[in-house]
């Protein structure tokens, strides 16, 4: 047994223990020891996939300790036609080897998929809970790029999380065609080549990359054979407790129900963040493709601009200059709230009379009939892990790994005897360096690492039903063009009700057609649907789309 094998073992039992050990069945003697009731039944994990019965169309997966919070919510969904099972990662690690947690996770869903039609599935737990794994970027020095005139010159590359993982199950001979048999002889756990740098392609440093014919594009170089392709709508609910667990369930069962005056939000909420040049024109073209503005009504999408210079101040057309009190008035009225603008993981760069928009702000969005749809289009504004090597982490042997760049050529290192103070007199002498690989889990006490907590946690039940944002940093063009694929599956659909994981997976799939012979670095679904990111219920009931 290797290392890396002795790790996933030590996980599983892990998890084990946790689902066999119940407090009850612990007892104290008058000294305080811990003694093991004998009289008490062990529970041991059992096989929720296997007993999954068919069709199950809507999959929630999380903590056993989660079970009793989801109950109701799972009553509830199967109350509206939606055939629901919540299973727990517990048994998932027991029975669905080999592999490390991300990959017994993606395993169980796949075999759910063939065996039991799931098209939607929740990830419940934010990352310290629930697994998530990293896509590798290989830095491009192995191939000949330069160090000269680049910061990273030091590390192999980097790894950035995403839950696209678990939407792309199998490798597809034809994506998307109706009749293709996918089983799991088909199955993809993105590292076909076995190094476990999972979905790898190579940053893009010459212009000569992105011809047809060069080796190391990323539809050339790919060495792990991922197509991306979505087969199911996947939203991760970031929560770190039950009470936070409890709150969005809430939210969505009276959202469900109609509790969300769903017969006046008709329309979107746009917000241009005035510091990214071109922002206002990028969003009328999210509304302008395939006349999804038209479809909506243009007197149903109200727009503000924020913090422009000041020549453009005097916004033309439907434009106008936003305020904060402006934008929570105008959610009563609209499901979908799109902010495009510069971001970071805690808030969007825009601002009111001073006041940065982040958490602070959400929690002023209280009105429990107003809660919308959030897009986040901007670096990082779905960042929910630390892209690797930035930041302190866990690596794959679970153990806590700090890189720190003080300048282009000083590094240093965490060591076990100092992790919390980087040192300048200690820097790293054998560089460039192998990264440590990620593990699947973040820090246990690292919670609201995302945009997305305050507005789906917001402790007076108001904030947003739903969010998306993106993991990474890079141009804001690709999120818009991934939105309004989105939007326009939105506008297109015929059925009520409308299903947020419908558009989403629709949308994406649409993305993907339109974009998978694109040699750019990020337009590749290969990348890009890796970094956009749903955070929510995906079988989420929208207003009736007035495209019906």
């Amino acid at each position: 047994m290797n290392r890396g094998q002795s790790i996933v073992v030590a996980v599983t039992c892990a998890f084990l223990i946790q689902s066999c050990s119940p407090s009850s069945s612990v007892q104290r003697t008058e000294t305080g020891r811990k003694v093991i009731n004998p009289n008490q039944p062990i529970t041991l994990p059992t096989d929720g996939i296997k007993a999954l019965p068919r069709p199950t169309t809507f999959l929630i997966l999380g903590k056993s300790e989660f079970g009793s919070t989801l109950s109701n919510f799972v009553k509830h969904k199967n109350a509206l036609g939606i055939p629901t099972s919540f299973v727990d990662l517990e048994g998932i690690q027991q029975f669905y080897g080999p592999g490390d947690p991300a990959e017994r996770v993606k395993r169980a869903i796949a075999i759910a998929f063939v065996n039991a039609d799931i098209r939607y599935v929740m990830l419940v737990g934010d990352a310290g809970l629930f697994p998530v794994r990293h896509k590798y970027m290989n830095g491009g020095r192995e191939f000949g790029r330069p160090d000269a005139g680049r910061d990273d010159w030091w590390e192999d590359g980097s790894y950035a999380p995403t839950d696209h993982y678990y939407a792309n199950l199998f490798h597809h001979q034809d994506p998307g065609a109706k009749f293709e048999k996918l089983d799991m002889t088909k199955f993809d756990n993105w590292d076909d080549n076995g190094n476990g740098k999972f979905n790898e392609q190579v940053w893009q440093w010459d212009a000569k990359q992105q011809d047809s014919n060069n080796p190391l594009n990323v539809i050339t170089y790919n060495p792990d054979k991922v197509d991306a392709y979505p087969d199911i709508a996947v939203g991760r609910v970031p929560v770190h407790n039950e009470n936070e667990l409890a709150i969005y369930v809430d939210k969505v069962i009276k959202y469900d129900n109609g509790m969300m005056l769903p017969g006046s939000k008709r329309g979107l909420c746009l917000l241009a963040g005035g510091t990214y040049p071109g922002s206002d024109g990028l969003l009328d073209g999210i509304i302008g493709y395939n006349s999804v503005g038209d479809v909506i009504g243009q007197d149903n999408i109200l727009k503000f601009g924020f913090n422009f210079p000041e020549n453009k101040v005097q916004f033309t057309g439907t434009w106008a200059p936003g305020s904060f009190p402006g934008v929570r008035n105008a959610v009563n009225s609209t499901w979908g709230l799109i902010y495009l603008g510069h971001g970071y993981s805690q808030g969007w760069d825009i601002s009111d009379t001073k006041i940065p928009f982040n958490a602070s702000e959400v929690d002023k969005f209280i009105g429990q009939l107003s809660l919308p749809v959030v897009f986040g289009i901007g670096c990082e504004t779905g960042a929910f892990m630390p892209t690797v090597p930035i930041g302190k982490y866990l690596g794959v042997y679970n153990d806590a790994v700090w890189y720190y760049q003080f300048s282009h050529d000083v590094i240093w290192k965490s060591s076990p005897s100092n992790m919390t103070t980087p040192d300048p007199t200690h820097p790293m002498k054998d560089l460039p360096t192998i990264i440590e690989p990620p593990g699947t889990l973040d820090f246990p006490d690292q919670p609201d690492r995302t945009f997305a907590c305050p507005w789906l946690f917001q402790k007076n039940k108001g904030g947003a039903i739903a969010y998306f944002g993106e993991t990474v940093v890079c141009e804001d063009y690709h999120g818009a063009q991934l939105t309004e694929r989105v939007l326009d599956s939105y506008c297109k659909c015929k059925f009520s009700p409308v299903l947020l994981g419908d558009i989403w997976l629709l949308g994406q799939r649409k993305y993907w057609t339109d974009f998978k012979d694109d040699t750019g670095v990020f337009s590749n679904p290969r990348n890009f649907l890796c970094i956009e990111t749903f955070f929510g219920d995906p079988t989420l009931r929208l207003p009736d789309s007035p495209g019906r």
